[in-house]
């Protein structure tokens, strides 16, 4: 992609079709989208085909594996049955399916870790991982589904701007959408409630990065992947949950994660609150610098509040 982008800068390409929410990211992230733009979208689904080496039979039943399950077709009954809709209102099928595509992204874990000794070959494998647990998160809460990929975007963002490593960014950019993946284990009676909760409901929700957190240690995606889930309500001045950490106790990715979390939260509209717009959210987030929130990660933040602006008006 990154040939493509360069070859439509100089002149010796007119277009080139890329995934969306990576063409996306490099362009913010490396400042070109004041030069180039996206010019249309095709969201509709295709049908496609993968062809490998005849001698590379690992890698054939990997693919063969997964584009027999939860990236095809059964996936996309599963999520589109109901009104094309992901709310399923039996709870307990929901908890079933769920936890079924996640023992499913397990086993093929499992497999390419036992399997597939090259190191891109395991990175694939993980990243299809995490595309199941998001699966996973959107099919209990259709609200969460832009949600998660504003948030990828937004952590990947923060992190360039801030001077982290390539890796981290990538990284970040990947499995930030996952610290909400604890949410499968709370009752949505609770999630969906209209209306302030009770703190006995609070203390529920509460539970949920410590859910999320064996979930992503489990499935073995990645260190900053399991602090993301455990730590992202943490506060910088001790306040937060699920250990009460202080500054920069705080991995510094749950701390990205925390701002923008709450960025795209208050911008979001929900069954129990309206959506602010990008002036008073930006009030809250600078009151509460210090507060919730890195101070430093905070001012980097705000020298840079268009460009998430425009990342949200973009993929709402």
């Amino acid at each position: 992609m990154d040939e493509a982008i360069e070859k439509i800068r100089k002149n010796e390409a007119d277009y080139s079709i890329a995934d969306y929410k990576t063409l996306i990211n490099k362009l913010y992230n490396s400042g070109y989208d004041q030069e180039l733009k996206i010019a249309g979208i095709l969201d509709e689904k295709y049908n496609l085909s993968m062809v490998v080496r005849k001698d590379e039979e690992e890698l054939f039943e990997a693919l063969k594996e997964i584009s027999a399950s939860f990236l095809n077709e059964n996936m996309t009954k599963n999520i589109y049955w109901l009104k094309n809709s992901y709310e399923v209102n039996d709870h307990k099928r929901l908890v079933v399916v769920s936890l079924g595509l996640f023992l499913m992204s397990l086993v093929l874990m499992y497999r390419a870790k036992k399997g597939l000794s090259e190191k891109k070959k395991y990175q694939d494998l993980m990243m299809s991982l995490v595309s199941s647990l998001e699966a996973v998160n959107q099919f209990n809460d259709f609200e969460t589904g832009n949600h998660i990929k504003r948030l990828n975007m937004y952590s990947e963002l923060l992190a360039n701007k801030i001077g982290c490593s390539k890796k981290f960014c990538d990284e970040i950019g990947s499995v930030a959408s996952l610290h909400d993946v604890g949410k499968i284990g709370i009752d949505r009676g609770i999630l969906k409630k209209p209306g302030k909760l009770t703190e006995e409901e609070f203390e529920v929700i509460k539970a949920h990065p410590d859910i999320g957190y064996e979930i992503v240690r489990k499935s073995g995606v990645s260190k900053m992947a399991e602090n993301i889930a455990r730590y992202h309500h943490e506060k910088w001045n001790g306040t937060g949950y699920p250990k009460g950490l202080k500054g920069e106790e705080i991995p510094l990715e749950a701390r990205i994660v925390s701002i923008v979390d709450v960025y795209d939260a208050l911008r979001q509209k929900r069954v129990y609150k309206e959506g602010f717009d990008h002036k008073k959210t930006i009030e809250i987030i600078k009151e509460q610098s210090g507060k919730s929130f890195d101070p430093e990660l905070v001012n980097i933040f705000l020298e840079n509040e268009m460009k998430f602006e425009r990342l949200f008006n973009s993929n709402i």
